[in-house]
């Protein structure tokens, strides 16, 4: 979910792949695997931009709501030298 965060933040495959340091296939393949899991499309794409779809709009906001969540959540319980990881797996 992050690389389709990312992906979407910066509106640019290209830009979110240097970002992460990682090959520009993978983030593609990533956002499309991630797309198949969902059963629909994020995000419409051109050759020169990326936009969301409909459902990419709700994904993302509620995403960003989630991880927002948890970010408060483990503020509140974490000693200040300690971090907490969310990490989303699909299975």
């Amino acid at each position: 979910m992050t690389i389709v965060l990312l992906t979407v933040e910066k509106s640019s495959f290209t830009a979110a792949a240097k970002a992460l340091n990682m090959p520009l296939p993978t983030i593609s393949r990533k956002v499309t695997e991630f797309e198949t899991y969902l059963g629909t499309k994020l995000l419409h794409r051109s050759t020169r931009k990326l936009t969301l779809t409909d459902a990419g709009e709700n994904c993302v906001g509620s995403v960003r709501r989630i991880m927002e969540d948890f970010r408060t959540d483990t503020t509140s319980r974490t000693r200040p030298h300690e971090r907490a990881v969310l990490r989303l797996e699909l299975v």
